[in-house]
């Protein structure tokens, strides 16, 4: 009886704040076109995973889904060194040739 007492409370509480979690998402769908155009507005902009979650005020697990979307479709470039660059860009092509 006292373990279905205890664990009750925590599991209503981890049931409120995830819920709260996924509420604050936001759709990755129009976070992708955001990213896509604040890459496009800044040629030669390179942002770490964190860089980029801070930058666009959301969560880096959605922020790196959103990127991986951008590197699946090819738009985006994640290089060695943890930064995402757009991949049309100059520097990113001089990379892949040397």
């Amino acid at each position: 009886m006292g373990d279905g007492i205890l664990t009750a409370p925590v599991d209503l509480v981890e049931a409120v704040q995830s819920r709260r979690r996924t509420a604050a998402r936001p759709s990755a769908a129009p976070l992708v076109l955001r990213i896509a155009g604040e890459y496009g507005e800044m040629p030669g902009m390179s942002l770490t995973l964190t860089q980029a979650a801070r930058f666009l005020g959301v969560d880096r697990r959605t922020c790196e889904a959103a990127l991986q979307v951008l590197v699946a479709r090819g738009d985006l470039e994640y290089g060695e060194d943890g930064r995402y660059r757009n991949a049309g860009d100059l520097r990113c092509a001089w990379r892949r040739a040397g």
